[in-house]
């Protein structure tokens, strides 16, 4: 093929600047997308010994940024926090939680080990299960912050959802969800050549 010319005569698209020119037009239909979310309010008696609970469902986060309006933040009333895609690519997704209530066993200082807590984002497409190495602790503020991320594929209109479980080897079984700590991320990285 060769070279695409305007009406007027001047050059649009040439093979040279083929590639440039598809990246930067695609680019530019893409509907932006990015969104962070904090938890204001501690909840407590959100998850027993290795049951697994949904970020939102019982405390609704706050959104602090949410450009394109694609994320809900939970009811706080039993619907889970939720991302919806507005475009098909890569998202970028990043949680952090802090557990709370956590009791180290008697007598102190004996640490509390959480056993590879296979914390989950799940989109429509598929779950991304992010084992976190075992952990322990000996502090007595009976609190551990984890992280974990993941790039995700998804199709417009998936959905995108966050999940935290612990299982702990002594101690509380049933923990809490802290506020300010706990966060949801997301971004649209972009949409595969």
């Amino acid at each position: 093929w060769g070279t695409l010319y305007s009406s007027d005569g001047s050059v649009i698209i040439t093979p040279e600047n083929y590639l440039t020119n598809r990246i930067n037009l695609q680019a530019a239909s893409q509907v932006k997308a990015a969104f962070h979310a904090q938890q204001l309010v501690s909840v407590s008696n959100v998850t027993g010994d290795g049951t697994i609970y949904n970020l939102g469902t019982n405390g609704a986060f706050t959104e602090i940024y949410d450009y394109g309006n694609h994320f809900y933040p939970g009811s706080g009333t039993g619907t889970k926090a939720l991302f919806t895609a507005p475009n098909t690519g890569l998202y970028l997704f990043i949680v952090t939680v802090l557990a709370t209530n956590l009791t180290p066993p008697v007598p102190p200082p004996a640490p509390i080990t959480t056993n590879r807590d296979p914390n989950s984002i799940v989109t429509s497409n598929r779950t991304y299960t992010l084992i976190n190495p075992v952990m322990s602790y000996t502090n007595t503020d009976g609190q551990q912050t984890v992280t974990f991320s993941a790039i995700a594929d998804m199709d417009a209109n998936d959905t995108a959802y966050f999940q935290y479980w612990l299982q702990t080897s002594v101690g509380t079984k049933t923990i809490g969800i802290g506020s300010y700590y706990t966060t949801i991320s997301g971004h649209f990285i972009g949409a595969p050549i």
